[in-house]
């Protein structure tokens, strides 16, 4: 069975079990729709019913002898309306998108040919699944209001959480790719061909059965779209996890994800945890909320918020300007599980743990390090350095889900934190230039110089051999014998290039912020590993009036036991007064 309206050189009989077409099926999308409305349970995936509409919706109902949409104002009426998820290509390739000059136009209706293929697929799916009202949201929201933006950026949890589904073809490169396509043939799938001839008759027919499902003896799941020019997008990430359903047509096979199962339209039954075995961050369910207050157990929310940011981390965005606004709705809903402060990307409650993030070498990159800003050659302002928000780089976040051993209050103390959003209406949104925090710490001078990997270890992978290694230093002076040292500290794991020759040191100021110890495996119990230590290093921004610092990395210390001693605490404060200063006062912007 295809799409009504649409034509095919297939018509789908049921020769042997149920036929895949070159065209998705909708009743296989509708008996998904309805198993999760009769069978889902909705503390997973919500219950089917009338929500408050956005503002503005797509009516797709056609007018008596048109093929048009109309864009209504809803006054927040109640009603049942789909989402789609889309990249949207070029700007100058759109033909038409929400302004104040194509304001009326939309509103009394336009022709369906006269949208982009893949709005206008859209508009055949929403119709063919029954439902009234589509989402989408450069026909939705004014792209020349700054205001109507941002009034939709903070309304954007609801918009995609409250629609019953949402709808995407994660092979559309843009907005005029389209996704309702004769389907390819997977290289995986098996033919079989029949010949037989009919009674009396001189010709043969030939009947050619096509087996596309899921391979038992692969080993490996069913697969999603390869190559999905939509999995890299960053805005796509939030619409997946926020969304309750998602429908995705792909170039071969329809198949469905939410809350509680993902179904292929080339497998006979539904899956759990898919989604983790296809290395994508899980769905996740809102709508049981949260319970027992700001003491209830997070760990697992917070563990998922920092999987989700180094995810986020990979993805590309149009403007680099959208990095904390593009994840906003998410951590809206996120702040209301946590019941914690949003700070630049940061919750306050663990504000040591979430400095404690790293560009790791051993991750591939798209690009090289960026060159840190200068009064020369300044970026255009997204983040303060010491929020993950402020690199271009994929970023690392294991470290904040560790079980710290040491409390950071009693060699270092978060004394102020200035943090001002751009709109007071969305503090998890953009904010404005100079947002700083500022520590109470002692602090130690570190030498930092380039050193190589030991392939030996690593293996002679390409990706290895271009891998920098940098090693951080700090030299202790022993009065007693009127002489001085350089101890090794650990690993340093830059956040910008550094200038220069790959032979020059880089001194440098080292802030410790904790401690961390892992539970590991043994053969009999579970052994704790040696402690490990935490250190931002930052340097002095040149030109500032007040003594002002920007984040320059993270150091690691990978074991302690170098040193000669066992308690990490004796450890941290050894090290502190080695050579260090008072205690000062260090704002970091």
């Amino acid at each position: 069975m295809s799409f009504p309206g649409r034509s095919t050189r297939w018509t789908v009989g049921d020769v042997i079990g149920a036929s895949t077409s070159k065209q998705p099926d909708v009743r296989l999308a509708k008996k998904w729709i309805q198993d999760c409305r009769d069978k889902h349970p909705h503390h997973r995936c919500s219950a089917f019913t009338d929500v408050p509409l956005s503002t503005r919706v797509l009516d797709v109902r056609p007018s008596p002898g048109l093929n048009h949409v109309r864009l209504v104002l809803t006054n927040r009426s109640q009603g049942r309306y789909i989402t789609l998820s889309y990249r949207w290509g070029d700007p100058s390739k759109m033909p038409i998108k929400l302004t104040q000059d194509t304001l009326e136009r939309l509103r009394n209706g336009i022709s369906v040919d006269s949208l982009p293929r893949t709005f206008q697929d859209a508009v055949t799916v929403t119709r063919n699944l029954g439902y009234r009202y589509l989402w989408i949201d450069s026909l939705c929201i004014l792209q020349d209001s700054v205001e109507d933006w941002q009034k939709a950026v903070i309304e954007m949890p609801d918009i995609y959480n409250h629609a019953e589904l949402n709808i995407c073809g994660p092979a559309a490169a843009d907005c005029t790719a389209g996704f309702l396509h004769d389907r390819k043939l997977s290289p995986e799938s098996k033919a079989v061909h029949v010949s037989w001839r009919i009674s009396q008759g001189r010709s043969r027919q030939t009947l050619r059965l096509i087996y596309r499902g899921y391979l038992p003896d692969s080993g490996e799941p069913p697969h999603s779209e390869p190559n999905s020019a939509l999995a890299t997008r960053g805005w796509i990430l939030q619409e997946r996890l926020l969304s309750q359903r998602m429908l995705y047509f792909g170039s071969r096979n329809m198949y469905w994800e939410c809350n509680t199962y993902s179904s292929y339209e080339t497998l006979h039954f539904p899956l759990s945890n898919e989604s983790k075995l296809r290395n994508e961050v899980a769905k996740m369910s809102f709508n049981k909320p949260s319970s027992g207050g700001p003491n209830a157990p997070t760990f697992g929310w917070r563990w998922t918020w920092y999987e989700m940011l180094g995810t986020y981390s990979t993805m590309d965005l149009s403007f680099q300007t959208d990095k904390l606004v593009a994840i906003s709705a998410m951590a809206q809903r996120f702040s209301g599980v946590l019941q914690d402060e949003y700070l630049a990307g940061l919750w306050r409650s663990e504000l040591f743990k979430g400095l404690s993030w790293d560009v790791n070498p051993m991750q591939p990159q798209k690009h090289a390090l960026p060159k840190p800003p200068t009064a020369h050659s300044p970026s255009p302002y997204i983040a303060p350095s010491w929020s993950w928000a402020s690199s271009t780089m994929k970023t690392d976040h294991h470290n904040a889900t560790r079980t710290w051993v040491h409390n950071p209050g009693e060699t270092a103390e978060i004394v102020a934190i200035a943090v001002t959003p751009v709109s007071n209406d969305n503090p998890y949104g953009s904010i404005v230039p100079g947002s700083s925090i500022t520590l109470c710490s002692p602090s130690f001078e570190v030498r930092i110089t380039l050193r190589p990997f030991d392939i030996n270890i690593l293996g002679e992978s390409d990706h290895f051999k271009h891998l920098k290694r940098w090693k951080a230093y700090h030299r202790s002076h022993r009065e007693e014998h009127h002489s001085s040292e350089d101890i090794e500290l650990g690993t340093f794991f830059p956040d910008h290039e550094f200038q220069g020759a790959d032979d020059a040191t880089h001194e440098l100021i080292c802030l410790p912020i904790g401690l961390f110890s892992e539970k590991k495996k043994g053969s009999m119990t579970l052994q704790s590993t040696p402690a490990s230590a935490f250190a931002l290093v930052v340097e002095k921004i040149p030109g500032e009036q007040a003594d002002k610092y920007r984040r320059r990395g993270l150091l690691f210390d990978e074991g302690l036991a170098i040193y000669g001693v066992k308690d990490e605490r004796v450890l941290l404060r050894r090290l502190l007064q080695t050579n260090r200063r008072e205690l000062g006062l260090f704002e970091i912007v």
